[in-house]
């Protein structure tokens, strides 16, 4: 099969993809994980675009007969991934921002227990 020019420019914007999470790889914007599940993903767009004909043994070997119907499915499982992916970084959010919440709460209490027990010695020592 040809490339065509959608294929081409979805080639093109899946380098430039690529590119970009590298660059944030190194800087240090993004997790290893997530970093290793864009360029899996791009790179994937990439190469299906420029080998369609891939894509078409990909999808006989998955027994599916209709191209769009295929790429529908692929699209929709990778999407229940990330936001899986998000729901379980979100819940491990939630469980540090418990803690902190706990640890600052003890040191305010401790602070304001010394702080009292402070006001109590003067108070005891100016009678």
């Amino acid at each position: 099969m040809k490339i065509t020019i959608i294929g081409l420019c979805a080639a093109i914007l899946a380098c430039f993809a690529i590119y970009k999470t590298i660059i944030d790889l190194k800087k240090e914007n993004i997790g290893y994980r997530a970093g290793l599940m864009w360029i899996a993903i791009w790179g994937s767009i990439c190469l299906f675009s420029i080998f369609p004909d891939l894509l078409n043994m990909t999808m006989e070997l998955a027994r599916f007969h209709h191209r769009t119907f295929f790429v529908i499915i692929i699209a929709v499982f990778v999407l229940y991934a990330l936001i899986f992916n998000q729901a379980f970084q979100i819940d491990g959010m939630n469980r540090d921002i418990r803690k902190l919440v706990r640890e600052i709460a003890i040191l305010n209490y401790k602070l304001e227990q010394k702080e009292q027990n402070e006001s109590v010695e003067k108070r005891n020592q100016q009678e």
